[in-house]
């Protein structure tokens, strides 16, 4: 099986890309559905702190997808990922990636919001949407030394798009 988080960079430059990763995603899913059990679960790049700005908009890890965690046997897998995709443009200026990533898989969230995502033998494929840089407080190391420990070694992959700044398609 496979465990899917994406997170989507949420700032105000992200609509027009967050409608086509949406309107792309039947695709994806149905060429997944079938050769593995999915879970799938979307959060975005907002961190509450002094200078975030998004106030009670920032996720900081949690799962915004109805329900929480999406499985692939469910019959709406596609109609809920896709809903989950369009994260909003209301999020923070500062786009984080890693923070969120590691607040999402870890408690208290992955024992009461984000509960049941990851699942023992499963591989975690983590997908990041942005147009900008990672502003984390982590360092690149941090946040694969956090993945190593949660997951293990070899059982995770990461996925960065980044959309050039100006480029609407």
């Amino acid at each position: 099986g496979a465990d899917i988080l994406f997170v989507v960079d949420d700032s105000g430059s992200m609509d027009l890309h967050q409608q086509k990763l949406a309107t792309n995603m039947p695709a994806l899913a149905l060429a997944l559905k079938g050769k593995a059990s999915l879970h799938a679960a979307v959060t975005t790049s907002s961190m509450t702190s002094p200078s975030s700005g998004c106030g009670t908009l920032c996720t900081d890890g949690k799962f915004i997808t109805t329900p929480a965690v999406l499985t692939s046997d469910s019959q709406d897998f596609i109609a809920a990922l896709m809903k989950g995709i369009p994260a909003g443009t209301s999020g923070a200026g500062a786009e984080e990636f890693f923070t969120p990533v590691i607040a999402a898989l870890t408690p208290p969230l992955s024992k009461t919001t984000n509960a049941g995502f990851l699942r023992e033998g499963s591989h975690l494929a983590v997908v990041m949407l942005t147009d900008a840089e990672d502003q984390s407080t982590l360092t690149p190391e941090q946040f694969v030394a956090g993945l190593e420990t949660i997951k293990g070694k070899g059982n995770f992959t990461i996925y960065g798009f980044i959309i050039p700044i100006g480029v609407a398609n």
